[in-house]
């Protein structure tokens, strides 16, 4: 692993950006599934018969909490007629709502944007807490709009977590935010390359190795 966390062997890193991703490090290694398809945390539901998806199923995490999401449900609380100082922030342009000004309304205590957050806050909190009890991580990695919102959300979900972890596990995992940032999903990328790669080395090498093992017991066994 990269970073702080290149001792760790068991450890979940958290993604929160335009979709809610999570790589899985169990044992030491990088656990991929069946189809590579592993750590898909956005698609898990948490608002069963909720809104649909883009994956096709309905009250999965990234409807109520992913980017793309939060953008969604503050401009079509804005748009309905609801007060809130990112308005003035976007100079009544919404085109021009970002992560910056979200953060900065959010920080600033503004009414509506502290409800929207703290409900995705909620909702993430089932999602992780999930993945905590079935993976039992020692490090939550958060990374991505995480550490844009800052500690104010981190604690928040720290402490609200907390009732949907069973007591022993919670006791037992720590939560930091990445030192990445954006560049974590390309160093990831990269990362899994050059693992895949040395894996199928070691792989051949070892196959090479026991046709050697099997060449020189046939012989020994007066084979030609």
């Amino acid at each position: 692993h990269l970073g702080s966390m290149k001792n760790k062997k068991n450890l979940l890193y958290l993604n929160l950006g335009l979709g809610i991703g999570c790589g899985i490090i169990s044992n030491g290694r990088i656990y991929r599934g069946v189809n590579n398809k592993a750590g898909e945390l956005g698609h898990t539901i948490v608002v069963p018969n909720g809104e649909q998806c883009s994956c096709g199923n309905r009250g999965c995490l990234e409807t109520v909490a992913s980017g793309w999401a939060l953008d969604k449900i503050i401009k079509e609380k804005l748009l309905s007629g609801e007060k809130s100082e990112v308005l003035d922030l976007c100079n009544g342009n919404l085109e021009k709502l970002d992560d910056k000004i979200i953060f900065k309304a959010y920080t600033n205590g503004d009414k509506l944007i502290n409800e929207v957050l703290d409900t995705a806050n909620n909702y993430l909190c089932i999602g992780i807490a999930n993945f905590i009890n079935l993976f039992n991580p020692e490090i939550i990695v958060l990374g991505g709009k995480f550490a844009i919102f800052g500690d104010k959300f981190i604690n928040k979900l720290k402490k609200d977590i907390k009732k949907y972890i069973m007591p022993v596990l919670y006791d037992e995992v720590k939560f930091i935010t990445s030192s990445y940032n954006d560049n974590a999903a390309s160093l990831g990328a990269t990362t899994m390359v050059r693992d895949s790669y040395f894996y199928i080395d070691i792989i051949k090498k070892h196959l090479m190795y026991k046709k050697m093992q099997y060449s020189i017991g046939w012989k020994n066994l007066g084979g030609d």
